[in-house]
Parts: structure tokens; C-alpha cells; sequence
């Protein structure tokens, strides 16, 4: 009986020992439940802070006055489009006329060649964006048939500009538009007022080269009808000096007959 009392004694003995040095559990709180009634907690908010201010975008509020309107509309109706039937290949010819807005319709990684009139000499060039478009000039051929033209490109879509070209003989204006990825090739003119000119100059240097009695007959001249039925200066002389001499002998035959009957 003693040893097995004194087992039981030690296995006990370990038992309490282990459970002295065992960590003890945390006790998990209970969810805290809201009291009703009661505000919710938050960052403390000062009850005087004004609110945040808004800046009003007044440059986009304020209406037009009447003469922006007008130029407004002034320029959409000096636009001119490209047009179907004013394509040669890919590109567009417009008749040249001051004042004129042309439209031009560029693409990014593409170039738009304008071309001036052959022998057309430029003076300078302005856009009005030239941080988000590149504008350079070359030339072709050689002569007379020299030609200038005019690169431009945009760096992206959604763009508008415009650009100005003065030379020797005209100024154009032109309105740049980027879009996606349409793009017009190339862009020049006809000039309707230098072919006018043209026609005139060469009537002109024609009627010039032609003789004056281009076109007439010698037969048919006819010298004497103007003068057929007036007389002759030889009968109207003797005609005068009939007279006077008629009246010398009638004056002469009187103071004959008078001497007589005296």
C-alpha cells in the first residue's frame, strides 16, 4: 500500500506544478454593444470650420458678349471642309480665295504636306500651338517648277490650332484638327483669280499682234461715193467768176446807153 500512496503523492505533486507554470488564456471582451441614444464616435470636427471653397469657373459661365458671337460665326462660316469631289487621288485641292479658313485634318506618327504654288516663295510661317505641333517646310523640283511646302503633325488626338502662311503673291490661313487616326495626305490650291488674269493678259497681247486692216478688202473701198453728188472745186471757181464778170458788163452796157442819150 505505501508505494502506491506514494505514487499517487508525486503524480499529483507533478500535476500542480505543470498547472503553475502553464500561461494563463486571455480573456476575449464581449463585443461592446452602442448604447441607444448615443452619438456615434468620431474625429472630433471643430463646429465654427467653414466650408471648403469652390472655385467658380467663370471664363465658362460668363455668356458671349454679341461681337464674340460674331466672330464666332464669322469663322464657322469662313471654314471650308475638305470636299469628295475636290479630291485628286489623296489630296484635297480648294479654290484659293482671301479669308478664307482651310480645314486641315492631321493624325499623330502621320505628316500633312501642304503645297504652294509653283514658283511661290514663303515668307513666314505661325501656329498657334507649337508645343504640341511640329511645323517644318522643304521644297520639290526645281526652276520653275520649284514648289514650297508646309509639314505639320500633331503629338496627340483632340487638338485644334491654326497656321498662317504669308508669301511674295498671298497670305493663306489654315484651322489644324487632330483626330485618332484620320489624316489628309496633302492639301494645295488652284488660284481661279491668277488664271483670269492670265486669259485677259493673253487677249490682250493677242489683240496687240493684230494688224489694223486685218480683214479688209481693197476692192471693196469706194473713194468717191462720199463726195459724188457735191461740185467739183473747179466748176464752183468758174461758176464765181460767171457771175462777177456778168456784172461788170451789165454795169459797163449802162453807162454806155446813158452817154448816148445824153
Amino acid at each position: 500500500m505505501k508505494p502506491a500512496l506514494l505514487a499517487a503523492a508525486m503524480l499529483v505533486a507533478v500535476s500542480s506544478a505543470h498547472a503553475q507554470t502553464a500561461a494563463p488564456t486571455p480573456a476575449v471582451p464581449a463585443p461592446s454593444q452602442p448604447t441607444p441614444g448615443a452619438a456615434p464616435v468620431g474625429p472630433p470636427v471643430a463646429a465654427d470650420a467653414p466650408p471648403l471653397a469652390v472655385s467658380p469657373l467663370r471664363h465658362r459661365l460668363k455668356p458671349l458678349s454679341t461681337a464674340a458671337r460674331r466672330v464666332r460665326t464669322a469663322n464657322r462660316e469662313a471654314t471650308l471642309e475638305p470636299q469628295a469631289r475636290a479630291f485628286v487621288n489623296a489630296a484635297q485641292i480648294y479654290p484659293f480665295s482671301d479669308g478664307v479658313l482651310y480645314r486641315l485634318y492631321a493624325a499623330p506618327e502621320l505628316v500633312s504636306d501642304i503645297a504652294l504654288q509653283a514658283g511661290e516663295i514663303i515668307i513666314s510661317v505661325a501656329a498657334g500651338d507649337t508645343a504640341r505641333w511640329t511645323v517644318g517646310d522643304t521644297t520639290s523640283g526645281t526652276g520653275e517648277a520649284k514648289r514650297e511646302h508646309i509639314l505639320v503633325k500633331p503629338f496627340i488626338a483632340g487638338l485644334t490650332t491654326n497656321l498662317i502662311i504669308t508669301t511674295d503673291r498671298r497670305t493663306y490661313h489654315l484651322q489644324l484638327e487632330s483626330t485618332a487616326t484620320t489624316a489628309m495626305s496633302a492639301l494645295s490650291w488652284t488660284y481661279p483669280q491668277d488664271e483670269l488674269r492670265a486669259i485677259k493678259r493673253a487677249a490682250d497681247q493677242h489683240r496687240a499682234a493684230t494688224p489694223v486692216a486685218s480683214g479688209l478688202a481693197v476692192e471693196q473701198l469706194n473713194f468717191g461715193s462720199a463726195r459724188r453728188n457735191k461740185p467739183s472745186c473747179g466748176s464752183r471757181a468758174a461758176a464765181t467768176r460767171g457771175a462777177r464778170t456778168g456784172g461788170h458788163h451789165d454795169r459797163r452796157n449802162h453807162r454806155t446807153a446813158g452817154a448816148r442819150e445824153g
